[in-house]
């Protein structure tokens, strides 16, 4: 039978998505609402401000939030709340005296180009943008800390409360006429909402009973922070191998139009990837992983585990992404709106690109676990592959040639990774099981492609959609990609015979 927490850590990812969805849905009026409130070269603009707080919020992180993600849940099985508050302390200041040093190094740089308005006018806002990322990295350090916990529910709450508020604060500002700067003023105060709301909740089991077990003598942390390195090295030359920092040079060549339709197309599958299960699952699915070897140092389990997760992650994101693509064009026009029809190429290639990231999410989960970082670190080197391939391509193929060039690196980022894993993991992947799948979402995707003709309007649209996972699930019933032991484990979580695929 599974094992306890097994069977809370599932239980755990059916409410976490379940959560998530909610606040997917409020991001998701939030996300439309800017798309059609403001200009695409405007929306270029906002995306160009979220990509500079984006690349403030990897200078701030420190490989923290993995940090937190790796070792609680060990020290948690280990009965040690010392370390967890020692290790919490000390990231905190580290993420201050951060953003201190950035913000005084702003200044000084504003002193020193005060001839240049270009550069000033830059300037006066970084302390200002400073606040934002360190906001944003504190929100990933609480909500990963509810995960080691698994108090999802309250993270789950939070989430959806911090959505709400984005929305009703972006709204306001779009009204208000405050423009860009007001709808990123919002995300802020919706992040330092849910710092605030995460902080309440953890202080009293984190701190209350630190006090009663702190050692006698002083913990090396040096363990902590090699991972926290190397993990922080990857997140910041991930920025040069992930599409967002394209957008710089999709401006520079081609211009702000073709930007903000390029903006669009990025930002609209990154978020999807941000909803899938393999992004919301993983902050659930790593404490799993570092518990379970934790407690007894074996490969098998974690080798079972990287099998079903895998298979959990294919089973359901495959229609989501083959689906979309399928409807890529309906979703624009009825969804969206047809001013960026002309993003429909790139949108469909990252799109497809994009769904492999979930073979990363696995491998990423695996190599945290048994603390190899340093290899996700050596694959970014293929950043510099991605860009020669947009240099060359860009002036021939415009925005599918960035598409391409993604594509191509992620490709070659996944083949690394697990050819350097090989040497001291298998990883075993569920063949039989991904055929089915395959085979199970093609059926209805070929059918869907030839009905869709008869969508005329968004209703028309969301129908057809969910007539889609439904058909999908009814033969997923019937052609089953899930072993016997597989279903017992998901149903242990779910507490109901729920899942039969």
């Amino acid at each position: 039978m599974p094992h306890s927490y097994h069977k809370r850590a599932f239980s755990g990812m059916a409410y976490n998505y379940l959560g998530k969805l909610v606040s997917a849905v409020l991001s998701f009026f939030t996300f439309t609402y800017i798309v059609k409130a403001v200009s695409v070269e405007e929306y270029g603009f906002y995306s160009s401000i979220i990509n500079i707080i984006f690349f403030i919020t990897l200078i701030l992180d420190f490989g923290i939030p993995e940090i937190v993600l790796r070792y609680f849940p060990e020290y948690m099985e280990k009965k040690d709340p010392y370390i967890m508050k020692e290790i919490l302390s000390r990231c905190l200041k580290l993420i201050f005296r951060g953003s201190a040093i950035l913000v005084i190094a702003a200044l000084i740089l504003l002193f020193s180009f005060h001839n240049n308005a270009a550069v000033n006018s830059f300037l006066r806002f970084t302390p200002f943008l400073v606040i934002l990322g360190s906001l944003k990295v504190l929100s990933l350090v609480f909500s990963n800390i509810l995960n080691a916990f698994l108090y999802q529910g309250y993270r789950n709450m939070f989430e959806v409360l911090t959505a709400l508020l984005k929305l009703i604060l972006t709204s306001i500002s779009i009204n208000m006429g405050l423009g860009v700067c007001g709808i990123v003023i919002s995300c802020g105060i919706a992040d330092f909402f849910l710092i605030v709301s995460s902080f309440l909740r953890l202080y009293k089991p984190l701190y209350g009973q630190a006090r009663a077990n702190s050692p006698a003598q002083k913990v090396s942390l040096q363990r902590f922070e090699k991972f926290g390195r190397n993990e922080y090295f990857y997140k910041l030359f991930w920025f040069f191998t992930d599409n967002r920092i394209d957008i710089y040079i999709v401006t520079f060549f081609l211009g702000i139009t073709s930007a903000g339709c390029f903006a669009f197309a990025i930002n609209t599958t990154n978020m999807l990837m941000e909803w899938t299960p393999g992004t919301i699952f993983r902050n659930v699915i790593s404490p799993l992983f570092v518990r379970q070897y934790a407690k007894n140092k074996g490969l098998e389990e974690l080798q079972y585990l990287f099998q079903l997760y895998n298979k959990f992650l294919l089973f359901l994101t495959f229609p989501i992404y083959l689906f979309i693509g399928i409807l890529s064009k309906e979703i624009i026009t009825y969804v969206f709106d047809q001013k960026y029809l002309t993003a429909i190429r790139p949108f469909q290639l990252f799109l497809f690109f994009t769904f492999f990231i979930n073979f990363i999410i696995p491998i990423r989960s695996i190599l945290s676990v048994l603390e190899r970082p340093d290899i996700s670190n050596l694959s970014n080197v293929f950043a510099v592959l991605k860009f020669i391939l947009i240099l060359f391509f860009i002036n021939y193929y415009n925005i599918n040639a960035v598409a391409i060039a993604y594509g191509i690196t992620l490709f070659a980022i996944i083949a690394f990774n697990l050819s350097m894993m090989r040497t001291f993991f298998t990883p075993r992947y569920p063949r039989e099981a991904i055929l089915k799948i395959a085979v199970n979402g093609l059926v209805i995707g070929v059918a869907l492609s030839l009905v869709k003709s008869h969508i005329t309007n968004t209703s028309g649209l969301i129908t057809m959609g969910l007539m889609g996972f439904m058909a999908y699930a009814g033969l997923s019933y019937y052609n089953k990609p899930f072993s016997d032991y597989d279903r017992e484990l998901l149903n242990s979580g779910l507490k109901m015979r729920l899942w039969k695929f």
